[in-house]
């Protein structure tokens, strides 16, 4: 799933009381999610975890806060585990400057579907466009610029399947 999965071990849990999973979107502030009561009382170790199903996008931080019997607390390190780039779409234009009429566009894992590629002026009108039937994951094509187009920067947009990704590129 789409979720973070926080392990951890406790050793020597003497007179352990419990553990506190901890979160934060920026490693400085963080709030309790999940209280798990200590098992392995007296035993050389015992392993937990617990599953964070609301996970953002981006960074997130992770702790655990062990509590005694004595009310004594101890933290863990803290563990980043960031979510960005997993399996996200990226679109590149080679070659960036575009010298000839042909544009290189690179899809890198972008689910299986039909896709319209356009180029556009930075105005907003768009002066090509083909569709292409991607068989998923990654693949290259070529778009043939219309003939007399200016030196310049354009827009190129992808769009398809619930996906839409636009670079810009320059045309000399």
């Amino acid at each position: 799933g789409d979720g973070i999965k926080v392990n951890w071990t406790g050793l020597n849990e003497q007179s352990m009381k419990h553990y506190e999973v901890e979160e934060s979107n920026d490693g400085r502030a963080f709030a309790r999610s999940a209280t798990v009561k200590a098992t392995g009382n007296g035993q050389a170790s015992a392993d937990y975890s617990w599953y964070d199903a609301n996970v953002n996008a981006g960074n997130n931080y992770y702790r655990v806060k062990g509590t005694s019997d004595n009310g004594r607390e101890q933290f863990s390190k803290v563990v980043r585990v960031s979510m960005a780039n997993l399996e996200v779409a990226v679109l590149t234009v080679t070659p960036n400057p575009v010298v000839s009429r042909t544009l290189q566009v690179q899809a890198t894992s972008l689910n299986k579907g039909r896709y319209e590629l356009a180029v556009y002026s930075t105005e907003g009108k768009k002066l090509t466009s083909i569709s292409v039937n991607h068989v998923g994951g990654s693949s290259s094509y070529a778009l043939e610029l219309p003939a007399g187009l200016a030196k310049g920067m354009y827009h190129l947009q992808l769009t398809g399947e619930g996906y839409t990704g636009t670079i810009s590129f320059q045309l000399n």
